[in-house]
């Protein structure tokens, strides 16, 4: 670190006025500050989450999920389709799995965002029969 009396003095600053100086050293301290509020690593960077359907069955082939508050942007299925609809603050997202079993998806969000709830809407075992009741069902999202 620079000692004060070379900035101020004889240093860098020494063919300047006092005006210039002050001006000189706000501005400067300004950009630290601007600069050290900045996440270094990168501000528009993104959160992955993992959205599973927790299910009392082993033969789910397809859900319905809606997810609410931080909007989020699904990016993978390990197997099978999906489809996504958001809207504001919600997102709908209907998977269609190739084999029945575990539904998981993966999604981004922007860092720093609340993690959203979600509920399931419709789920339909590997007949592609609709379930009678959603009992037991829930759905997991976890950054």
């Amino acid at each position: 670190m620079m000692p004060w009396n070379l900035l101020l003095g004889r240093g860098i600053l020494s063919g300047m006025s006092a005006r210039q100086r002050l001006h000189f050293l706000t501005t400067s301290l300004l950009s630290v500050a601007l600069v050290s509020g900045c996440d270094s690593a990168d501000p528009g960077a993104e959160t992955a989450l993992q959205i599973t359907v927790l299910s009392p069955y082993s033969d789910d082939a397809a859900a319905l999920v809606e997810i609410v508050g931080t909007r989020v942007d699904v990016t993978e299925q390990e197997q099978g389709r999906v489809l996504v609809h958001a809207s504001h603050d919600t997102t709908w997202v209907f998977v269609a799995m190739d084999e029945a079993g575990r539904i998981r998806l993966s999604a981004m969000m922007p860092r720093g965002s609340p993690v959203p709830s979600a509920r399931l809407l419709q789920v339909a075992d590997g007949g592609n029969n609709l379930r009678a009741a959603l009992d037991g069902y829930s759905v997991r999202i976890r950054p």
